[in-house]
């Protein structure tokens, strides 16, 4: 990090003193102290450090407290102020010192500092400050006050709510100000990007996300947010996207293009080119389609996707023993599945801070060896061996895979493993709804996350042993979801190898929040940081309903010197439309980044980054339930 820093600093001096040795009347290009017209505005802005919202243009600002003197920086040479106090202003103290005085109500503080956003879509311009600048009423006003004299903006400039101190002073402090939520500026976002990338194919339109067919060479235009995605060079959504959503995941993982236009069939120079061939190119603001001609797509239709081999599948068939979570720490993750094993990791860790989270109770697993046992019976062996021959017909490839799962789900359960299983429900006497959730060698992977492909069932054992048989056989039966076999075979995956286990435990009728975690800021890679999305209830973020909007955030904590404490900052993307409030208070987000902190340094040494998934129950208990790698 420290020779990062030197390299960036060495190269923003040799910036200004390019500029320095230019004409005189070109010195002030480092900065300008007004901002008469949107053409100056256009002239220094840069790009946002974080790229939460898409077409945003950033003016940094820093105003001189003592000299009173207001500094719009030359954001395409200045992405950070303390560059510029350093090597303009001539700062003396270095980057700590100018961390602790100038981002809180330290004594000392020289200068108030800012970021003048303009938004795009919504045609706004946005006072932004750092999530840890703890700036009080009077500078804000003092501030706003000498940007509305010295720009062309004036009154049209309103104050972000998109920190917890400005919605502190707003709230609290009873601020007369100007101001714009982020509800306001995201429902006016038309852009997203979900995987920057350039890529050549047939521009192909489905205004319905069911049942596309689409072949190796499509670029996907559809309306909404399909689960069932074919092999496809690109996806185009008019539906915006949360960072584990299906499409999300599915464009990482197969290293294609996406992006998401609220209006995109609306857009007829996008619609004119259905079915041509195009070279589609995105970037964190626009997609951009330019139509080409045979010749030209022929010389770049061959380019395949750059998918990440997944290593041979491990399994082990052997174990018959239907397994506490307590237990399976002495196993491999090839007898049960990933996620089972993950899971017991999660319980050993919340025996060792129980005071902040507990796993679901009652938790234990099927192995493998009884979905393998039940899946050879030939009434569906039989159907599984004619697969190889409608590989390529999607038609009857989705007729097979139905038959395979209706005869998994008709076979009847070995009896001796029903009673086993009643058994141990029956022996969690604080609970009878249970939750099976799909444990599989051929998800949970670093290079194949599996997210989406398979399903989870509730069985409740007041309904009796059908309820919970039903509940085991259909999460078997989800080995053949046509999305999860077009995905493994996608990634050259042999059929033979992928077994399914069952994780059990107990389910949540009721839960006050439910929510995922990435344990890397998405949105900045210079910088640190967790995105938090959460909602009410049990509504998922993952798989939303329609027009449902999750809280989303960055949550951090870090000390700015060595001497400062750490203190929690969060940053806004997004609140739930689903109620008003936040869907996470003070005190359950301090409690679950703790949490994903001890987590995430527990993984860090198998993979950088995870995926964690949490709920806090009607009592306010934290539970974390699965963690999976990132990528």
């Amino acid at each position: 990090m420290k020779k990062l820093i030197f390299v960036t600093h060495t190269i923003i001096m040799l910036v200004i003193i390019l500029v320095k040795t230019c004409a005189a009347d070109q010195v002030n290009t480092l900065y300008i102290n007004q901002i008469p017209s949107r053409l100056d505005f256009e002239n220094i802005a840069g790009s946002p450090l974080e790229t939460t919202f898409s077409k945003v243009k950033s003016v940094k600002i820093v105003y001189d407290i003592k000299r009173k003197e207001i500094y719009y920086l030359n954001s395409k040479i200045f992405s950070l102020h303390f560059d510029f106090c350093e090597n303009v202003l001539n700062y003396p103290f270095g980057l700590e010192t100018f961390n602790e005085e100038n981002y809180s109500n330290h004594r000392n503080r020289a200068y108030l500092l800012a970021t003048l956003n303009y938004f795009e879509d919504s045609k706004q311009y946005g006072l932004e400050f750092f999530a840890d600048n703890i700036i009080n009423t009077a500078q804000l006003t003092t501030l706003y006050t000498k940007i509305n004299i010295s720009t062309f903006i004036r009154d049209s400039l309103k104050i972000m709510l998109n920190s917890e101190n400005i919605i502190h002073l707003v709230n609290q402090e009873n601020l007369k100000l100007p101001i714009c939520t982020i509800d306001q500026i995201y429902a006016n976002q038309q852009f997203q990007s979900i995987k920057n990338g350039i890529t050549y194919g047939y521009l192909r339109l489905y205004p319905s996300a069911k049942n596309i067919i689409a072949n190796e060479n499509d670029i996907i235009v559809v309306n909404g947010s399909p689960l069932e995605i074919p092999s496809c060079k690109a996806i185009v959504t008019n539906a915006f996207q949360t960072p584990l959503s299906h499409i999300q995941v599915i464009t990482q993982h197969r290293n294609i293009p996406s992006c998401a236009i609220k209006n995109i069939f609306q857009n007829q120079s996008i619609v004119s080119l259905k079915d041509k061939a195009v070279k589609i190119e995105i970037n964190n603001d626009s997609l951009q389609i330019v139509e080409l001609n045979e010749a030209e797509i022929m010389k770049f239709i061959d380019i395949k996707l750059s998918i990440a081999k997944v290593k041979p599948l491990l399994f082990d068939t052997t174990n018959k023993e239907i397994l506490l979570i307590k237990n399976i720490r002495s196993l491999h993750s090839k007898s049960i599945g990933n996620k089972a094993f993950h899971f017991s990791e999660l319980y050993d860790l919340s025996l060792k801070h129980s005071s902040q989270f507990r796993t679901p109770e009652g938790a234990f697993c099927l192995p493998f060896y009884y979905y393998k046992n039940h899946i050879a019976n030939e009434f569906i062996t039989i159907e599984i061996e004619k697969l190889k021959d409608i590989e390529n017909n999607d038609s009857l490839l989705k007729k097979q895979l139905k038959i395979i799962r209706s005869r998994i789900k008709k076979m009847p359960i070995d009896s001796t493993f029903l009673n086993k299983i009643i058994l141990q429900l029956n022996g969690n006497s604080s609970f009878t709804s249970f939750r099976f959730r799909s444990s599989s060698n051929a998800e949970d992977l670093y290079e194949f996350c599996g997210a989406g492909l398979y399903d989870s069932y509730t069985g409740d054992i007041k309904k009796g042993k059908k309820d919970i048989e039903q509940a085991v056989k259909k999460v078997w039966a989800s080995v053949y979801n046509y999305r999860a076999y077009k995905e493994r075979r996608l990634y050259n995956i042999k059929e033979e190898t992928v077994m399914m286990g069952v994780l059990v435990h107990r389910s949540f009728p009721k839960e006050k929040s439910n929510g995922v975690v990435i344990t890397k800021n998405i949105y900045r890679n210079d910088y640190p940081g967790f995105v938090i999305n959460a909602q009410f209830g049990d509504v998922s973020v993952v798989r939303p309903p329609e027009n449902m909007i999750c809280e989303q955030l960055i949550c951090n904590a870090t000390n700015l010197t060595h001497n400062s404490p750490k203190k929690l900052s969060v940053k806004y993307i997004s609140k739930s439309n689903l109620q008003e409030g936040d869907v996470l208070n003070r005190q359950e987000l301090e409690k679950l980044h703790s949490t994903v902190e001890w987590i995430s340094q527990y993984y860090f040494r198998k993979t950088a980054y995870v995926d964690i998934e949490f709920k806090f129950d009607e009592n306010g208990q934290l539970y974390i339930k699965q963690v999976r790698p990132y990528r």
